[in-house]
Parts: C-alpha cells; sequence; structure tokens
C-alpha cells in the first residue's frame, strides 16, 4: 500500500494531462497504453486492462493465422516465397506478442515514473503552465496518430472495396502494424517534448550572452516555436544567473535516459524493420 505522500505525487496537473491525453485514448482502446490514467491519477494498468489486452492478442493470433493461410494455398508450388512469408508471417506475429507484452505487462513502475518525470521537469522549470509548449506537443500527437489511423483506415477501405479480403481477416494484421506506428509516432513526439525544454533552457543562455532585442514580442507562428519566441518567453520568467539552468539540463538529461530505456524495444524494432526495407 503507497503512502499518502507518495500518492500525492502520481497526481498530474490538468495541462500535463491534456497533452496526452490522446494518445492515451489511442493507445487504450487498442489495448497497448502503458498507463492506466484517470481522474489524473496515474497507475500502472488494470486488471481488466491486461485482460482486454490478452483477449486481443488471442483474437489477432487466430485472425493472423486465417490470413496466413490464405497466402500459403497462394504460394504453395512456390517454395521460395512459400517459405519466405511463414518466416516474415512468424516473425511479424512474435514481434506483436513482444510488443504487447513490453508495453502492457513490463516496466509498469517505471512507466509511471516516466510520466511524473516528465511533469517534475516542468515544474522545475517553472514552465508547467506554458500554453505554447503544451499545445505544439498536443497538435503532434494529434496531427501523426490521426494520420496513421486515416491512412489505414483508407487501406481496409480500398482492400474490401476491391473484395480482395474481408474485414474480419484483415483485422489482426491492421491491429497489430497500428499499435506499433501510433507506440512510434507517440516516441517521436515526446522526443519534440524533450527537445522544446533544450531549446527554453539554451534560450536563457542566450539571452545571458546576447541580451539584445530579448525582450522584444515577437511575431506568433502557430505550429511552430521560433527562436525569438523562446528567448522572449524565457526573458519573461527567467533569468541566467538566478535560476539554477544546470539543474534544469540535468533533469531532462535525467529524463531522457530514463525515455531511451523505456522505448529501447520499440526503436531496435522500427530500426530493424527499417533496414528491410532499404
Amino acid at each position: 500500500m503507497k503512502s499518502p505522500e507518495y500518492l500525492s505525487k502520481d497526481i498530474l496537473d490538468e495541462d500535463f494531462v491534456r497533452v496526452f491525453r490522446f494518445p492515451f485514448l489511442v493507445q487504450m482502446v487498442l489495448g497497448s497504453c502503458r498507463v492506466h490514467l484517470k481522474a489524473r491519477f496515474i497507475t500502472i494498468p488494470t486488471l481488466g486492462q491486461k485482460l482486454y489486452t490478452v483477449m486481443s492478442i488471442i483474437i489477432c493470433s487466430l485472425l493472423y493465422f486465417n490470413i496466413t493461410k490464405l497466402y500459403i494455398s497462394l504460394y504453395y508450388e512456390q517454395s521460395i516465397v512459400y517459405f519466405l512469408f511463414l518466416t516474415v508471417a512468424g516473425l511479424d506475429q512474435l514481434s506483436f506478442f513482444a510488443n504487447l507484452i513490453h508495453v502492457r505487462f513490463l516496466n509498469g513502475e517505471t512507466n509511471t515514473g516516466f510520466c511524473i518525470m516528465m511533469q517534475r521537469i516542468d515544474r522545475k522549470m517553472k514552465i508547467d503552465h506554458n500554453n505554447i509548449f503544451n499545445k505544439t506537443v498536443i497538435r503532434a500527437n494529434i496531427l501523426t496518430i490521426t494520420l496513421i489511423i486515416l491512412l489505414y483506415m483508407s487501406l481496409v477501405i480500398s482492400t474490401i472495396i476491391l473484395k480482395k479480403y474481408s474485414l474480419v481477416t484483415l483485422f489482426g494484421l491492421v491491429h497489430g502494424q497500428l499499435i506499433l506506428l501510433v507506440e512510434m509516432a507517440y516516441c517521436s513526439n515526446l522526443i519534440i517534448f524533450f527537445f522544446i525544454r533544450v531549446r527554453f533552457v539554451n534560450a536563457i543562455i542566450k539571452n545571458h550572452v546576447h541580451p539584445e532585442n530579448q525582450n522584444q514580442p515577437p511575431k506568433l507562428v502557430r505550429y511552430f516555436v521560433t527562436n525569438r519566441i523562446m528567448r522572449y518567453l524565457a526573458a519573461q520568467t527567467h533569468d541566467f544567473i538566478v535560476n539554477d539552468t544546470d539543474v534544469y539540463l540535468k533533469q531532462i538529461f535525467e529524463g531522457f535516459s530514463m525515455f531511451i530505456d523505456i522505448y529501447r524495444f520499440q526503436a531496435s524494432k522500427m530500426l530493424l524493420i527499417t533496414q528491410n526495407f532499404q
């Protein structure tokens, strides 16, 4: 049983929750969300969520087997293509299992600790309520994940219209690939999160070295935080001499190191897939 002091640290700010609500919601539907977020309180996935993931693994396995049988009948007489397909299909299904097991059943406390660590970084840097920074990551999450979902929906619809396969047959394959791509999109947007914090620290240092024009309100760019905007925001609230810039960097690097440890498996898998297509 966690102490009340420990539990209070797990409660996230509403502004922070809003940044990651959309990817968490999509991953919850897919059964691949690493954490359970409810009413700003973050914990490891519940028993019901884990059972949901197990059920999706079983159903998708049966559908994988079904589509594998369809292709085996097409390429049975071509030995090279036949064995190549069996190998690729087997590896794809194993990677699907491994990915879901990794995100849902492993590193539970580390995943929750990582979310708390990201909020701690923002609080320490006093940017936890910065709408410009938050909206940048929110837009990246919504844009990338929505684009991936729309692309997969168009592929599925076109395949059904051409009467190649039924939706049930395609579901297992699409579900597995969609989980990985959504995970990688979210992973990429987390890099944007850390990149913005490093740029903010750099803006604090640059304002100290070159103080000219730092207080002039820049022209706002809707979808990107320019260097002038970053310097202006830093100048309003931070000073290199007064603020603990070294502590900011230390916490950013600690958070990024935790991020690398958590997402190493998915990054390695995507790297292998990319190399296979080259």
